[in-house]
């Protein structure tokens, strides 16, 4: 397989972050919310001391290869598991969320080959791509919360490796603190800030830093559909469907950023929040992308679904 594919995989990697993080957008606008009765509720975590919160996060990215003059697909589908221990914070009064990437598993198709990558079995997994997924796994940070689960600072977070020959560059790092704080973003998903009710819709609007891509104009329109049983629990679904587009440089400002989104890029799915244990249980995406290189834009589409498959007792620090 030729360099321009392996490349590829490399934006594929990078725009799994970007799709998982989209969606924890700030600003929030309401159309129909507003309504105050018995029936609004406030769609927002409620993290438990002492406990452990367990995910796992399956991505299938599908590149089409035509615009780069080869036939076919290429599919990369990733599973990822990650963890959230909860404790107290050493500040009284606040609790620190533990995040760690626990394991990844991959699989690519291209070209008619198959190539695979397994976090627990790195030496046995195609080197291009331990290359390129290794830092996926086996790595964290900390994100310190208020006792009323509102966010305060990002704290810890694990620097890259040192290579046999050089220290971690100052770019690796800066991508480190960009991961920790758009995962933070990404917890909170399409979850508005309001208490709100069955029927409100609202739009939330944001411009996010992404690691090589900088800069991201989102959009994003919001609908709280309906309550259901999900998993003998109580669930609300919302909806959501947006844009993402890259945001424009300032005059004289030099453009280095390794990926470019095209404008014609969008995002919608949507998100299951249980409301008696206050988690979002399944978030459902998908994503119609381009990606802008050397002139030509190279279509992606992209499916991420990510489970809470579990909430066990933390072990003993």
């Amino acid at each position: 397989m030729g360099m321009p594919e392996f490349q590829s995989l490399r934006w594929s990697q990078m725009l799994c972050f970007l799709l998982l993080n989209v969606s924890g957008i700030g600003a929030l606008k309401a159309q129909e919310a507003g309504k105050v009765d018995e029936n609004t509720r406030r769609l927002a975590w409620r993290w438990e001391l002492g406990k452990r919160y367990l995910f796992q996060t399956e991505t299938e990215t599908i590149l089409s290869l035509k615009a780069l003059d080869k036939e076919g697909d290429q599919v990369l589908q990733v599973i990822q598991t990650t963890d959230v221990t909860v404790r107290p914070g050493k500040v009284a009064g606040t609790k620190e969320l533990s995040v760690r990437f626990v394991t990844l598993r991959a699989r690519m198709q291209a070209e008619g080959k198959t190539f695979l990558y397994d976090s627990e079995e790195p030496s046995e997994s195609d080197p291009a791509l331990r290359q390129m997924l290794a830092d996926s796994s086996g790595r964290g940070f900390s994100l310190i919360y208020s006792a009323e689960d509102r966010f305060v600072e990002l704290g810890t977070v694990d620097q890259p490796a040192a290579t046999p020959d050089s220290e971690p560059s100052l770019l690796a790092v800066v991508d480190a603190r960009q991961v920790a704080e758009l995962y933070r973003r990404s917890l909170e998903m399409v979850l508005p800030r309001p208490e709100v009710m069955v029927g409100d819709k609202w739009t939330s609007i944001e411009q996010m830093t992404f690691p090589q891509s900088g800069e991201m104009d989102v959009k994003m329109s919001c609908h709280y559909v309906e309550n259901l049983d999900r998993d003998a629990r109580k669930h609300a679904k919302v909806s959501f469907q947006g844009r993402m587009a890259q945001a424009a440089k300032g005059a004289g400002e030099a453009d280095q950023r390794a990926i470019k989104l095209g404008g014609d890029s969008t995002i919608s799915g949507h998100i299951f929040f249980d409301l008696e244990r206050h988690a979002v249980s399944l978030s459902m995406f998908l994503g119609s992308l381009v990606i802008v290189h050397e002139g030509k834009n190279l279509p992606i589409r992209q499916s991420v679904t990510t489970r809470l498959e579990g909430i066990e007792a933390a072990p003993e620090s």
